[in-house]
């Protein structure tokens, strides 16, 4: 009875929990289904959105409605993505869980009513998730028809704007001249407005923007000129080529610093009127490009200095084409500004057309001349041009002409536009190729002024400097195509908007089968990689200069430590990397083990090689500084890493050997435990010498000298009588078995003097000859031979019998 309070507490206890379980639970599903149901209201929003874009798309006359359609297009795009992903995370899980609990059991099988449940209501997730997820697909689809729509709308409006006539008449042409004087002046009134309105009540704005723009001005040209100066000293090709690049491109770019702060300045003052805003704009944008396209044709041929000139022009050449190219770059330059001029006042389509018509022309009579230029004034047949670049020259030039004279002003004046804009594109581009090319050269670099700066300042030697300048020729021509497609991409119909739009595209991730690629996510992992070296190695230096300098191991313990920490943060950088960009490694896990059989049989020497270097690093057999022979080599063992082992011979020749070879076959480690070792020298004296005196001489020998340990003492080995000789061996021990070469010479030269000074004589083998039988006029000769020669000496050996 005592314990009735008790048990009835437990009770109540345990009915709040299951109730409080519950509620949590109710709470916890309304809550899935309330998000459900939000998903889905935002989904159908984005469709109402879709189907007013539709509608847009429909009644569109212009290029710049589709444009804006098209961004619209891709925000409601990446607002499904945001709806959708959470319910694809989701469905992964639920997916993943359903294949645990596994199918429901037949007929007349029972199981667990918790599983049966699990699974009841892990099912009816995943299929209102698979609503959501259709429902996602569904308006996809649905934009990516309105994309297709878009773009077939945008070609239809391109051909028609290239394909309209507009016959040169007479009536035509009078029109042209009236309206253009008429166009004029309404400028000149918008300017005069402008100056009443704006510019007249306070001027100081005015003269502040003209100063601050002649400063930037001075500062541009006092350091474009202190470059020239220091580059033009140079000689190589290298430098040149810099010297073009810098020249030609520190002066635009503080240029056009200039005029963005000049702009800035007079929008942030107030100094434009509405219509003013973008014809300004649009001038500053003309100067720079003009002042670039100026500077870059001066540098690129420079006509008044043969010994910075990089193409193969005569300086006849060179300034006849720089002559033309200015002139081109001049007379597109006044055509848009013209174009933007008849925009801004509104000028009527005569204007319009003798503008493109007069353009058309002069770039097509300057193009021929361009690819008629000689090389030699004196020679009528000679051309600066390749053939492969002055034919189609000629006939884009001859189709212009053509295009223009038969009424077709805007399809010649686009093809104008296009040669002269793309060529100065290409042209820049092919710039910088050659630039990226000639730094990633090997040891060019390194011959610079930059790159002995670097040498000096960084500690860097000629095989670093190489990589460096390789990487930066890698990363320029990647920056110059990311630069190039897009320009070309605008001169070629496309819009800045369409190529936001598709960088954006890009950036944000698009998809390949069940790839999803994004720019941003290999830019962030190779970020982390990048980080992850960096790192690792700070982290090596640290490590080694700190913390193993301050411990009694070796050198090469010190150096396997090291080597191991590097390995094992390049495999973390990589692994890290690999998951900031976004990989998924449950699928490479599948590709390696596809793989897996192939390089098991195609590169299992690598393999072989990768885990016998890992085991020499960690069970170290063989270190840095041990002297070895293995592979028929000896020498010192200068490098272990993870595929072979670097050996450094007597002759100073350094031997790679796989890492194999060191664990699958027999390797002498002289020095594996201790450096300490014997040397022994075989000596041989006459037969009749004094052997008490001459191990008295070897083992006085061996004492003296500094480098024959004194324990174990020296030894001196009868060894026994040979054919020639009595022989001996000298037994000393070194302290270090890598000088043994030094101090067996030193001892055999000292052998050699000592046994000089006490008349101990090192034999040679001789051999006694007895003929049995022979002609007798040939013994006759010998025997006279013999008798006239003196009588040798007896012989210390016994005779052999022929």
């Amino acid at each position: 009875m005592k314990n009735e309070p008790f048990a009835l507490r437990q009770i109540w206890q345990r009915a709040l929990f299951v109730a409080a379980t519950l509620l949590f639970m109710v709470t916890l599903s309304w809550a899935q289904v309330a998000n459900l149901d939000q998903k889905l209201q935002q989904l159908n929003e984005i469709e109402q959105e879709i189907e007013d874009v539709d509608r847009l798309i429909k009644n569109a006359d212009n290029d710049n409605t589709l444009i804006g359609a098209r961004t619209t297009l891709l925000d409601l795009q990446t607002r499904v993505d945001e709806v959708v992903k959470p319910v694809e995370d989701r469905l992964a899980v639920i997916s993943s869980q359903l294949d645990v609990l596994g199918t429901a059991p037949p007929p007349g099988e029972s199981e667990s009513p918790q599983v049966a449940e699990e699974r009841a209501e892990a099912q009816a997730e995943r299929k209102q998730l698979r609503i959501i997820s259709t429902k996602a697909d569904e308006i996809d689809q649905k934009i990516i028809r309105e994309y297709d729509q878009i773009a077939q709308m945008r070609r239809q409006i391109f051909a028609s704007r290239l394909s309209q006539r507009s016959p040169i008449t007479l009536s035509l042409l009078t029109n042209i001249g009236s309206e253009s004087v008429a166009t004029f002046s309404r400028f000149q009134a918008k300017l005069r407005t402008w100056w009443t309105v704006k510019i007249a009540p306070n001027p100081a704005p005015l003269f502040l923007v003209g100063a601050l723009f002649a400063v930037l001005l001075a500062g541009a040209y006092v350091l474009s000129r202190r470059a020239s100066n220091v580059l033009s000293q140079g000689t190589s090709r290298l430098n040149a080529l810099i010297y073009i690049f810098v020249t030609a491109m520190v002066p635009s770019v503080l240029l056009a610093v200039a005029l963005a702060v000049s702009y800035w300045v007079m929008d942030f003052t107030s100094l434009f009127t509405l219509d003013l805003r973008g014809f300004v704009g649009t001038l500053f944008m003309v100067l720079l490009g003009l002042f670039f396209v100026l500077r870059l044709t001066y540098t690129f041929l420079a006509p008044h200095n043969a010994d910075l000139r990089i193409v193969p022009f005569s300086s006849f050449a060179a300034q006849r084409t720089y002559v033309l190219v200015s002139s081109l770059a001049v007379v597109h330059a006044l055509d848009h500004l013209a174009g933007r001029l008849g925009q801004l006042v509104n000028a009527p389509l005569a204007f319009t057309i003798g503008n493109s018509f007069l353009a058309a022309f002069l770039i097509a009579l300057l193009l021929l001349a361009l690819a008629r230029v000689r090389d030699n004034p004196e020679d009528p047949h000679s051309r600066t041009l390749p053939a492969w670049v002055r034919i189609p020259l000629l006939l884009a030039s001859i189709a212009i002409i053509v295009a223009a004279v038969a009424g077709y002003i805007g399809l010649a004046r686009f093809m104008a536009q296009q040669l002269v804009v793309t060529g100065t594109i290409l042209v820049t581009g092919f710039f910088g190729y050659l630039l990226a090319q000639e730094l990633g050269k090997p040891g060019v670099l390194v011959s610079t002024r930059s790159g002995r700066w670097l040498q000096n300042r960084l500690s860097l030697d000629e095989s670093d400097i190489d990589q460096y300048a390789l990487f930066t020729s890698i990363g320029f021509l990647v920056l110059i195509v990311m630069i190039m497609i897009p320009a070309i991409l605008l001169q070629w119909g496309s819009r800045v908007e369409d190529v936001v739009t598709w960088v954006r595209q890009a950036i944000i991730g698009f998809q390949i089968g069940s790839f999803e690629f994004s720019l941003a996510s290999v830019f962030y992992g190779g970020i982390i990689f990048v980080l992850g070296l960096v790192l690792t190695r700070i982290f090596q230096r640290w490590l080694g200069n700190t913390v193993l300098e301050r411990t009694r191991a070796d050198h090469g313990v010190k150096d396997s430590i090291r080597t191991g920490v590097g390995y094992v943060g390049i495999a973390l950088s990589i692994f890290l990397g690999i998951t900031g960009a976004g990989v998924d490694l449950g699928s490479l896990a599948i590709v390696a083990g596809a793989l897996s059989l192939g390089i098991g049989f195609g590169l299992q020497n690598v393999v072989s090689n990768f885990v016998s270097g890992l085991i020499m690093l960690v069970e170290r057999p063989i270190k840095v500084g041990d002297f070895v022979e293995a592979s028929g080599f000896s020498g010192t063992v200068s490098k272990i890493s993870v595929r072979a082992t670097e050996i450094n011979t007597i002759h100073n020749q350094t031997i790679i050997i796989p890492n194999s070879e060191f664990i699958n076959a027999p390797v002498g480690n002289w020095t594996h435990k201790i450096r300490s070792g014997r040397v022994d020298i075989p000596i041989g004296v006459a037969y009749g010498s004094d052997l008490e005196k001459v191990n008295k001489i070897l083992l006085e020998i061996a004492q003296d000298h500094d480098n024959v340990l004194k324990r174990p003492e020296p030894f001196v080995f009868f060894q026994g009588f040979g054919d020639s000789s009595i022989n001996f061996q000298l037994r000393i021990h070194v302290n270090d078995y890598t000088i043994y070469p030094r101090v067996q010479t030193d001892i055999l030269f000292a052998i050699d003097k000592a046994f000089r000074e006490q008349n101990v004589e090192i034999p040679f083998p001789q051999r006694d000859l007895h003929l049995r039988s022979a002609d007798p006029k040939i013994m006759e000769k010998l025997g006279g031979a013999s008798a006239s020669r003196p009588k040798p000496r007896a012989a210390t050996k016994p005779k052999s019998e022929t």
